[in-house]
């Protein structure tokens, strides 16, 4: 079946497939990828495991959807909706999908963590049959544009999903050190008095492993600049 609605943002279009949907599990391509004949036929053989959520990867390796949450904070996964194959009723009567239209870039990550804090298992998968086209150059993410007021923003929405839990916190600090790599690798300065450049220098956990020299750049120098 297809559906046609008014382009109200790829959450609500992904929404109502949801909600149309009259099948137990529900995959998500997008527009401008395609996926090969063995994508789907993969999963099926590990719908009966007992996992909420799985996901193409390169292991095989069934886990509490804790690691899941760390992986998408590491972008050690996929973040996007994509390459996975979800249960319907993990996605079903809830507001998982209904991410704020303002965050256009990122907001795979936000939906993911907000399903993953809902489900108990996750099966990874060895599954390389999505295919995404690299050379849509009008896409969102090769058109954006960079902004401290945004990356606040996105991670502001994932603070409010992981909530206050010290275990993801390792994970959420690499992910604002990225935000503000970013922001400097495409000519966006971040100043020193800044609340999220202040948070990342002044609380890095202890257990993660020591800085790299372009990270010891980034937070020590008073005028640290990071080349593309």
């Amino acid at each position: 079946r297809v559906f046609h609605k008014t382009n109200e943002g790829v959450s609500l279009a992904r929404s109502l497939g949801v909600n149309e949907a009259s099948g137990e599990w529900i995959a998500f391509i997008d527009a401008d990828d395609w996926i090969l004949d063995t994508y789907l036929a993969t999963f099926v053989n590990y719908i009966n495991k007992g996992a909420q959520i799985l996901v193409a990867t390169t292991i095989e390796m069934k886990v509490e959807s804790s690691d899941l949450i760390k992986k998408l904070l590491l972008y050690t996964v996929p973040c996007g909706m994509p390459f996975k194959l979800y249960s319907i009723g993990c996605l079903r009567n809830q507001d998982h999908l209904c991410v704020p239209r303002e965050i256009n870039i990122g907001e795979d990550l936000i939906a993911n963590l907000s399903i993953a804090k809902c489900v108990r298992t996750v099966q990874y998968v060895i599954n390389d049959g999505y295919c995404v086209n690299h050379i849509n150059f009008e896409s969102v993410t090769r058109s954006r544009s960079y902004s401290l007021e945004y990356e606040i923003s996105f991670l502001g929405y994932i603070k409010k999903i992981i909530g206050t839990n010290p275990e993801y916190y390792p994970e959420l600090w690499t992910l604002m050190l990225r935000c503000i790599k970013t922001l400097m690798v495409n000519g966006v300065h971040v100043p020193r008095e800044s609340l999220l450049y202040q948070e990342v220098r002044n609380n890095r956990p202890h257990v993660l492993p020591p800085l790299g020299k372009c990270d010891k750049i980034v937070l020590y120098s008073p005028n640290s600049t990071v080349a593309r």
